[in-house]
C-alpha cells in the first residue's frame, strides 16, 4: 500500500496513527514497518479511542498517515452520503470529500473488513436466527452492543431501522468490535454484537455471523489515509 517510490531521505520522519482496535493497529503497524523499511524514521500513534478524533489530528498535521475503511470513513465525512458495495465508487465519492481537509487516499486493499451483526450460537438456535431479518418479532426484547457512534451510522442503527426496520429494545456503547463488546456478547450483557467479519473470535467461539440479507453493508475496503502535503 505504501509503494516503491525512491525511498526517503535521511531526517524524514512519518507519524502514523491507529484507533484502539485490534485489526486497525495491526495494519497501523504493517504501514509503520513497511515505511521503516523504506528508510524513513517513523512515530506510532495508536490510541485514538474513533475516527472523530483522528481525523482533526490528520487535518492538522499531527500524523500524517491511517489506516482506514472505505464506506465508515464516507459516512463519517459526509452523513448523507450512500456508501457502495462497489470500492471505487466509495472512493469516488471519498476524493473531493477530503480534498477539502487536506487528505487524500492511497490504492484500497482488496481485503474488505465489513461490519457483522454477530450473535452466540444458543440466541441462534434459541429464536431461530439465521439473518439480520429474523431479528424483527423479537427486536423490543434484545439489546444490541457496539461502538458509541453506532446511533449515528448508516451501518449500524439507522441502517437497521432504515433497511430492515428494526429497532431494538436497548442499545449498549462499548467499542469498536473489541473486547469490550466480546465481553459484553459472551456474558449476555448483550444479545447482538456489531463485530467486525475478519474477527477471529466469532469462529473460535463458535458464534454465528447473521447474514445482512438486505445489503445494509457496504465496501469496507482498508485503504490508506494520508495528508496530502
Amino acid at each position: 500500500a505504501c509503494g516503491s517510490g525512491g525511498g526517503a531521505e535521511e531526517g524524514d520522519r512519518v507519524v502514523v496513527g491507529a484507533v484502539t482496535f485490534a485489526e486497525n493497529q495491526i495494519v497501523a503497524e504493517m504501514y509503520a514497518r513497511l515505511l521503516e523499511g523504506a528508510g524513513y524514521e517513523v512515530d506510532r500513534e495508536f490510541n485514538y479511542l474513533n475516527r472523530e478524533r483522528l481525523l482533526p489530528d490528520l487535518e492538522s498535521g499531527s500524523i500524517d498517515l491511517a489506516p482506514e475503511y472505505l464506506a465508515s470513513l464516507l459516512t463519517a465525512v459526509d452523513p448523507d452520503a450512500s456508501p457502495s458495495s462497489d470500492p471505487a465508487e466509495n472512493v469516488a465519492m471519498l476524493r473531493p470529500l477530503l480534498s477539502e481537509n487536506g487528505l487524500s487516499l492511497l490504492e484500497p486493499s482488496d481485503a474488505n473488513d465489513t461490519n457483522a451483526f454477530v450473535v452466540t450460537r444458543e440466541t441462534a438456535s434459541r429464536l431461530d436466527l439465521e439473518s439480520v431479518s429474523d431479528l424483527e418479532p423479537h427486536e423490543s426484547k434484545l439489546t444490541l452492543g457496539g461502538p458509541p457512534e453506532c446511533p449515528d451510522r448508516s451501518f449500524c442503527i439507522q441502517g437497521l431501522r432504515d433497511v430492515y426496520e428494526i429497532e431494538f429494545g436497548d442499545f449498549r456503547p462499548l467499542d469498536s468490535g473489541g473486547p469490550l463488546t466480546v465481553a459484553a456478547l459472551q456474558s449476555g450483557e448483550v444479545d447482538v454484537a456489531l463485530l467486525f467479519s475478519t474477527s477471529g473470535v466469532i469462529g473460535a467461539r463458535g458464534w454465528v455471523v447473521l447474514e445482512d440479507d438486505k445489503e445494509l453493508q457496504s465496501a469496507e475496503n482498508i485503504t490508506p489515509l494520508i495528508a496530502t502535503d
